[in-house]
């Protein structure tokens, strides 16, 4: 910002650079260095911001260390950002106000016209207002995340695609090789994740076939609630392996969605399968950090 709002004065001062001999050259090099030490000066506030608010920052990154951010692709971005840089704010003017008359320098200071200034004002402006913009959207979508309850702990949490080409068989062999790493506490396998938006089904009488409540759901292991953090009801006895085919986890909120169509039984017609309410769990949020689920 800096470098542009100086433009609207640069005319004069070249012209007068030109007057006393310098040539495209200088001109050049003049401009490439106000470049560089503006970019050194940038780098150093940023430097000295990032160390003051260190503790903030490595909680918003979940780094326990800064130094694990400085990958290939970081400083990739940082060069590329410097790069772009010193080629708008360095190059550019340099070609353009090499051009300029020498006869800038004998017109008065008040002949100048004042669009330069208005619109470089206005870009200066403009991007400090985008930019400043960006940032609380940011900082209230961090503050969302992190304290607004979600009914489940985010804390130490990592989710990782994979393809599941070999079944269930697969997937409990990949799970079982993860817990075996001595920094992981437990692992879960499950076709979805709370923030993603899961697919719809219906729960029907047992034996008229009436709707009841209409639901997402998503296929989980016996882990997914313990990975999660949410608290649920206990099993009154482990169930056989044909009762934990037909068994279900529910919320609170199906359950008293239940309630409301004077159904008290603990099953339900779903997907053209009796299933049976095995535990019962908190609500938490899915699909959007907003809505009513």
């Amino acid at each position: 910002m800096l470098s542009f709002s100086s433009w609207s004065v640069k005319a004069r001062e070249i012209s007068i650079r030109k007057v006393n001999g310098a040539t495209m050259n200088d001109i050049f090099a003049l401009f490439l260095t106000e470049a560089v030490v503006f970019i050194g000066i940038a780098l150093a506030f940023t430097v000295g911001i990032i160390w003051s608010v260190k503790p903030y920052l490595k909680e918003i990154m979940f780094v326990s260390f800064l130094h694990s951010l400085c990958t290939v692709p970081v400083f990739l971005a940082l060069l590329s950002l410097i790069g772009g840089f010193i080629f708008f704010a360095g190059f550019i003017p340099a070609k353009i106000f090499s051009s300029i008359s020498v006869l800038q320098a004998f017109r008065p200071l008040i002949c100048n016209r004042y669009w330069w200034k208005r619109g470089l004002l206005w870009v200066q402006f403009t991007v400090t207002g985008f930019i400043t913009i960006l940032l609380l959207i940011f900082v209230g979508q961090y503050d969302t995340l992190v304290h607004t309850e979600q009914g489940y702990s985010l804390e130490g949490l990592y989710y990782a695609r994979f393809k599941n080409e070999g079944g269930l068989v697969k997937a409990q062999s990949l799970k079982g090789e993860l817990e075996r790493l001595p920094f992981v506490m437990r692992v879960s396998v499950a076709t979805d994740i709370p923030l993603h938006f899961l697919n719809g089904t219906c729960a029907y009488h047992a034996e008229n076939e009436r709707e009841l409540v209409c639901s997402r759901y998503c296929a989980v292991d016996e882990d997914f609630l313990k990975v999660l953090q949410v608290p649920s009801t206990d099993r009154q006895a482990e169930p056989n392996v044909v009762q934990k085919r037909r068994e279900v986890v529910v919320n609170e909120r199906f359950v008293q969605l239940l309630k409301k169509q004077d159904y008290d039984k603990n099953f339900f017609l779903m997907g053209g399968e009796i299933k049976q309410i095995g535990e019962v769990c908190t609500d938490f949020q899915i699909g959007s950090f907003y809505n009513e689920q």
